[in-house]
């Protein structure tokens, strides 16, 4: 394998452990948000029946802090927009998943079978992709960084078939 090549593969592995780490920090960030857009929803419709109820009694007190939750949680809904932030973090993780699984093949199986030129052109269009994924994706967390890292550090990333090499 010439040296081009080997330090291809060396750029490779490094898009592949960075794609790992953003796609798992991604996920993590999106758990979080879809926990919290659950939560306040929960929260909203226990106040809001809670309110509607007691409007029928003579707890006038209650009808009003069951509706001054309900209003809140409403506006932090709205405002920190749980669901949108679910859903972009999810998307990026799926795209970091595809660009670690792609940057693997290259590594692994297709820089045995191009031309020194090809594998260098297929490596800097990854390197784009990933580039341009990060540069639209929301930021992760720091706690779904750290949860990321530990998580992988413990093997969720690891794969049986690659425990046989050596």
């Amino acid at each position: 394998m010439s040296d081009l090549k080997i330090n291809l593969c060396n750029e490779l592995s490094r898009i592949e452990e960075d794609s790992l780490y953003s796609m798992k920090g991604h996920y993590n960030a999106s758990d979080r948000w879809r926990w919290w857009y659950n939560t306040l929803g929960i929260v909203n419709v226990v106040c809001s029946v809670a309110a509607g109820i007691t409007a029928f009694s003579e707890i006038e007190m209650a009808i009003k802090i069951a509706a001054i939750i309900a209003a809140t949680v409403t506006g932090l809904t709205t405002f920190l927009e749980c669901s949108k932030k679910a859903e972009s973090h999810r998307i990026s993780a799926n795209y970091f998943l595809k660009i670690k699984n792609k940057a693997r093949y290259l590594r692994e199986v297709k820089s045995k079978m191009v031309s020194d030129e090809e594998y260098d052109r297929l490596v800097n269009e990854l390197l784009e992709q990933k580039d341009e994924l990060n540069s639209i994706s929301l930021v992760i967390p720091n706690f779904a960084y750290k949860k990321a890292r530990t998580e992988i550090e413990k093997g969720f990333a690891d794969y049986r078939v690659d425990s046989k090499k050596d």
